[in-house]
């Protein structure tokens, strides 16, 4: 009989501690589950932050057509390289190929991020007059397959080309009018010499009239 109550005190130990096994078990798998669902949901590599400020061109009007695009771009990403294009009117992107980067600063938080603030600027020439678009893009290429790209943050700056009128060319000056007033002076400066020598003369030979023979005589 003791035997008995001991083997039902055991079997109902085991069940109590079965229960609080199974228990447990459950409680663990469920929060492994909520971990992994999490997991799933987050993007391990999320995109890079950029932040770009276009400095030049303003929003203004310019006489000349040539003008310099000078930009400023923060980079947060996963990644160590930057891609920065930009592009006129919509048209091609254009790799900037002059930018300095100011700093370069690498967390190391699992996983590890890289900071950094770029200085750039690009000579714009041969711009037509009218109003144009220049836009500054931060490119991700995907698996490292150019083809396969992102683009992960733009930014658009508008301005006004408008070239001087160009004033007409003035014919080459010409001594013709110089020379023709040196004619006519000495024209003129030679008739009042002649006239004056002709007067002179006639006053010196005057002709002396009988009438004035006799009275002297």
């Amino acid at each position: 009989m003791v035997i008995g109550l001991l083997n039902k005190t055991a079997i109902r130990f085991d069940v109590k501690v079965i229960s609080s096994l199974i228990i447990i078990l459950m409680l663990f798998l469920i929060t492994v589950g909520a971990l992994v669902a999490n997991m799933v949901e987050a993007d391990p590599f999320p995109p890079p932050v950029t932040e770009i400020t276009i400095e030049s061109p303003k929003n203004t009007t310019y006489h000349n057509n040539t003008i310099t695009l000078v930009f400023l771009a923060r980079s947060v990403s996963f990644f160590p390289n930057t891609n920065l294009y930009y592009s006129i009117d919509n048209g091609k992107q254009v790799p900037v190929g002059n930018y300095t980067v100011v700093s370069d600063e690498y967390l190391p938080i699992n996983p590890g991020i890289y900071v950094k603030n770029i200085s750039g600027n690009v000579e714009l020439g041969s711009l037509s007059e009218g109003l144009h678009n220049v836009t500054v893009y931060d490119i991700r290429h995907l698996n490292n397959d150019p083809q396969d790209e992102e683009i992960v943050y733009s930014t658009t700056a508008q301005f006004v080309i408008v070239l001087p009128q160009a004033k007409p060319s003035q014919p080459p000056q010409s001594d013709q009018p110089l020379l023709t007033a040196f004619l006519i002076v000495s024209s003129i400066s030679l008739i009042v010499v002649a006239l004056a020598s002709i007067f002179y003369y006639y006053r010196k030979h005057k002709p002396v009239s009988q009438e004035t023979l006799t009275t002297k005589t």
